[in-house]
């Protein structure tokens, strides 16, 4: 649905625009991150944590495949702010995501999507709905869908805009993503 597209967006408005240390951390297997130092032209400096990978584009730090048991020495790297992609809900680490500040919860109302967010809550009823810090997302979907979708489920709902290139983006947006830090 866009986790890490919007992420690696996060990541580097976090780092360019508001001067701070960022990290990006993925937390999920599907490995996305760390196809990115062969697939860009972006200079990109490769480092490594033990015996895994980690690169630097544009001054945000990618952190590919990591696990739970490794967060408290990424904590304690003097990050000012550390990203978290958690990919999709059947892959999260429910804990994890609920520790976090902001939370965002990114999904699609098309209709061959649309189950995968409303089993979302049917799973974490009470844990996804009465907190602070929760943001719920959309990708895609018509303003009639999202608003019937957020008053069936008790909550409010933003569509993403066109992001083309993570890398770079367009002041246009800046007020849309800082809302998402804040």
């Amino acid at each position: 649905a866009g986790v890490t597209h919007l992420a690696i967006t996060l990541s580097n408005l976090c780092h360019s625009k508001l001067h701070k240390k960022t990290a990006l951390l993925e937390l999920h297997k599907r490995k996305n991150l760390s196809t990115i130092p062969s697939e860009t032209t972006l200079p990109c400096r490769c480092g490594f944590m033990g015996d895994r990978t980690v690169f630097d584009i544009h001054g945000v730090d990618y952190y590919p495949d990591i696990t739970p048991d490794e967060l408290p020495e990424l904590y304690n790297q003097g990050y000012h702010i550390l990203l978290l992609d958690f990919g999709s809900f059947n892959e999260c680490c429910i804990n994890e995501f609920l520790r976090c500040d902001r939370k965002l919860v990114i999904g699609s109302l098309a209709p061959w999507k649309k189950n995968c967010y409303e089993s979302l809550f049917s799973k974490y009823p009470t844990s996804l709905k009465n907190g602070d810090g929760f943001v719920y997302l959309v990708q895609t979907g018509n303003r009639h869908d999202i608003k019937d979708f957020a008053k069936k489920n008790g909550i409010s709902m933003e569509r993403i805009p066109f992001l083309p290139n993570p890398f770079q983006i367009g002041r246009e947006h800046f007020t849309f993503l800082e809302q998402l830090l804040h």
